[in-house]
């Protein structure tokens, strides 16, 4: 509260000249006004006074929110906020504790070149946490604590990692087994796939079936398959995840998991069985034995993956300490269907504890030959394959489906043989794996014709390519 002070210094150099003994002139003192010299001596007083007031006029910033940033990523400039206040309105820009491997740049000349003024930019090195000091000193004064406006913010520089979990893992228990894999430091993106996810691992035949996980989740379930292929000696499986899987660059790696190969595996006389469907070739034999002699007895049991295509006889073999290495038969049949698919069925051979030990693929070749069906009266509940009969200038409307489920889409191309006479409105029609057997309308119109009375008779013919379709053909007769 005071409005002015008369003091002499004691002894002090008051101008810096290094004349000592001099006084202060008797001018007011503003409240917070800074002196170099702190210790004065009231006139008339013996005690010495210590002053520590001074005048608050530094910069401010606004607040700059905390960043986060990948280790090893280069990072898109970005700019700090203007200081404002003060007493010059020019100010110096100082930053202190950046991470390792970021610049400042305060005009944009600098190592962020081309970019603004007051620029932080780089490649982020090394991993942790910095708390950033962001100074600014008013132009028109020195560089002290009083002149000072200072933003602190946080730089984390975060290493993304996978890490992967399942349970025990053994030959037998790798098909349908479920890894999971968990992210830290980052998420999975929008658009995240199976393809994105691939194994890093010396056994044969095992591939990733299924993904479940969702974007912006830290955690994925990955469904393995495994044909059966036999190994003999410890393995590991890796997971390996895409950069575009996930938030931030960078293709991540999990642990590797364990593998115990199976302490009982059987010997296939072959891995393989051709069958063909219909009453001729429709079986096929191969063989089963250990590998090694058991401690007890042993039932290895077959099953189909497909039932409603192959059969099995027997289905389970029993071996002793002393036939082990006896090979005993298995039949598979190939069982008659409404499709025109070949087929590929698995057997998987599974003994007791141990899981699957040895797995054989069936193939099943089809006897079905698809072709196009025509109804020529759609409104009876019975096919009609014609005739179409159409006085000249009629139309009428007929029905096409297929005989047999395709491979894939179905083109079925129709056809006048004679346009003068007869026209069709429909001259394609696409059938699918799903909609192979439901009708679909093709019209036929009869032209009138003026100068000709002789009744006529025009075949129409429908051509079926693709999804196992080879061109099968079939007609249709419309008389005039």
């Amino acid at each position: 509260g005071y409005t002015g002070l008369y003091a002499l210094w004691d002894n002090q150099d008051v101008d810096g000249d290094s004349t000592a003994g001099e006084s202060v002139d008797d001018d007011a003192w503003s409240f917070g006004e800074t002196w170099e010299h702190p210790v004065l001596k009231l006139a008339g007083l013996s005690t010495e006074l210590q002053f520590a007031q001074q005048r608050s006029m530094a910069p401010a910033f606004p607040p700059l929110p905390d960043r986060t940033f990948q280790r090893g990523q280069t990072i898109a400039p970005f700019q700090l906020p203007a200081a404002t206040g003060g007493e010059g309105g020019t100010y110096t820009y100082h930053v202190q504790n950046l991470p390792d491997g970021f610049v400042f740049d305060a005009d944009g000349t600098g190592s962020c070149a081309g970019s603004a003024a007051r620029t932080i930019c780089g490649t982020a090195t090394v991993g942790g946490n910095w708390l950033v000091e962001v100074h600014a000193h008013d132009g028109d004064r020195d560089t002290s604590d009083a002149d000072r406006g200072e933003l602190i913010f946080s730089i984390a520089v975060v290493t993304p990692t996978a890490f992967a979990t399942a349970p025990t893992l053994s030959e037998g228990s790798l098909d349908g087994a479920v890894l999971t894999v968990d992210l830290t430091n980052t998420v999975f993106a929008s658009g995240v796939a199976r393809s994105q996810f691939t194994l890093t691992t010396s056994i044969s035949g095992l591939t990733i079936a299924t993904l479940d996980t969702a974007p912006g989740t830290a955690r994925a379930l990955l469904t393995l398959a495994f044909d059966g292929t036999d190994f003999d000696a410890d393995a590991t499986v890796v997971v390996n995840v895409a950069d575009a899987a996930h938030t931030l660059v960078g293709a991540l790696t999990t642990n590797s998991l364990p593998v115990s190969p199976s302490a009982l595996d059987v010997v296939l006389g072959s891995t393989t069985v051709a069958l063909n469907e219909g009453a001729t070739g429709n079986t096929g034999t191969y063989t089963v034995a250990l590998e090694s002699a058991p401690t007890a007895n042993v039932t290895v049991t077959a099953a189909s993956g497909d039932v409603g295509a192959v059969t099995l006889d027997p289905t389970s073999l029993t071996f002793t300490t002393m036939n082990w290495n006896t090979a005993q038969t298995i039949t598979a049949t190939a069982l008659a269907d409404d499709d025109a698919r070949d087929e590929t069925v698995a057997i998987a051979h599974s003994a007791g504890t141990a899981g699957v030990v040895g797995q054989v693929t069936a193939t099943v070749t089809d006897d079905d030959l698809g072709t196009v069906l025509i109804d020529a009266n759609p409104t009876t509940p019975a096919q009609d394959p014609g005739p179409l009969l159409l006085g000249e200038g009629d139309s009428a409307g007929y029905a096409v489906r297929l005989s047999a489920q395709p491979t894939a889409n179905v083109a079925v191309a129709v056809a006048s043989a004679d346009t003068g006479a007869v026209t069709v409105g429909q001259s394609s029609l696409t059938f699918t794996t799903t909609s192979w057997n439901t009708p679909q309308t093709v019209t036929a119109t009869a032209v009138e014709e003026a100068s000709d009375s002789a009744d006529e008779s025009v075949v129409l013919t429908h051509t079926a390519t693709g999804g196992g379709y080879g061109g099968t053909a079939s007609r249709l007769r419309v008389g005039v």
